[in-house]
């Protein structure tokens, strides 16, 4: 076996440079300065996909750029524990948590996308990373001529920069498989039969995610887009500070499956980031207006602290409170 390549910082090699290609992979440890304790392992699974797992409490917020190591890959990316946000062009700004997912394709031109670890905060990510025609291979396996409506579902829930793609939750079993996969000490033919079977094990609670949420889909009448339109502009207008989804549901007569699924279909944005964003334009307008302290606007508008209303504010309009 080939001995294991230590890096500082994974920045400061390519993807291919650190994937080792044969199937006797033990996890890679490494402790790098942005990073603080931390493991990772990069597991080839088949030809063509690799398991990338790394688990760690940054003593930074750290931001992992996809675009720099995985070009012209497919990844299916796994919150094992722990949250991140994950960002891609236009399309993407999500905050996932544990056990939820999604599968997006990095293509050549990607800009910008990165999965963002916040300070202190311990998590576990494991990514599937897939070359295309590995992709392909693996949904030929699970869907034939007669199963065309699921392998298109499966291919529409892959964000890219044009389509918005699906946040998925994942089962106990696919964090239960990503574990068994890291435990791994077989050898040999051995060691390369049992990851591609947990590979495809993996993959089939996977897409079964993704059809079952097809399987759930709810059209939504003339009534509900109506009602849904009445919720935004309450939304619009609403002065307190925080909302109650279940009281949303109850005064509007709609359940909470339609209100965030047909709030995040109809206008491109989940309900609550419409109203952090109200709300943040009415603190925008306020500080411009006032002369009321940023302090007092911050707690006015249901931040606990200076700090969070600062890095909200920032995040939404790349600006700090004090310079608006």
């Amino acid at each position: 076996m080939e001995t294991p390549i230590l890096v500082k910082e994974l920045k400061d090699y390519p993807f291919h440079e650190v994937t080792r290609l044969n199937c006797e992979d033990d996890m890679l440890k490494f402790k790098a300065p942005v990073l603080g304790n931390s493991s990772t392992a990069i597991i080839p699974l088949i030809s063509g996909v690799t398991l990338v797992y790394y688990a760690g409490k940054p003593e930074k917020t750290y931001q992992m750029r996809y675009s720099q190591y995985y070009q012209n890959k497919i990844l299916i990316c796994l919150m094992l524990s722990g949250r991140a946000t994950h960002k891609l062009q236009e399309s993407i700004d999500a905050s996932v948590k544990k056990n939820q997912s999604f599968i997006y394709a990095v293509e050549e031109e990607e800009k910008f996308s990165l999965v963002e670890y916040t300070q202190a905060k311990p998590f576990e990510m494991a990514s599937l990373v897939f070359d295309k025609e590995a992709f392909d291979y693996c949904l030929d396996k699970f869907f034939d001529k007669s199963h065309k409506k699921e392998r298109e579902t499966c291919i529409k829930a892959i964000y890219s920069g044009k389509e918005p793609g699906n946040l998925l939750d994942i089962s106990k079993e696919v964090n239960l498989i990503v574990k068994q996969i890291l435990k791994c000490r077989l050898t040999k033919n051995f060691r390369r039969v049992y990851l591609e079977c947990k590979m495809y094990e993996l993959m089939a609670h996977y897409f079964q995610s993704i059809c079952n949420i097809q399987n759930k889909e709810i059209h939504f009448s003339t009534e509900d887009i109506r009602k849904l339109q009445e919720i935004k502009q309450q939304l619009n207008t609403y002065s307190g500070t925080d909302i109650c989804i279940d009281t949303l549901c109850k005064t509007h007569g709609l359940n909470r499956f339609k209100l965030a699924s047909g709030f995040q279909s109809l206008f491109n944005i989940s309900v609550i980031k419409y109203y952090r964003q109200q709300v943040l334009k009415k603190a925008l307008n306020e500080i411009k207006e006032n002369n009321t302290s940023i302090t007092e606007i911050a707690l006015k508008y249901g931040y606990n602290s200076l700090q969070s209303f600062s890095r909200a504010f920032y995040k939404e309009f790349n600006l700090r409170p004090s310079d608006a």
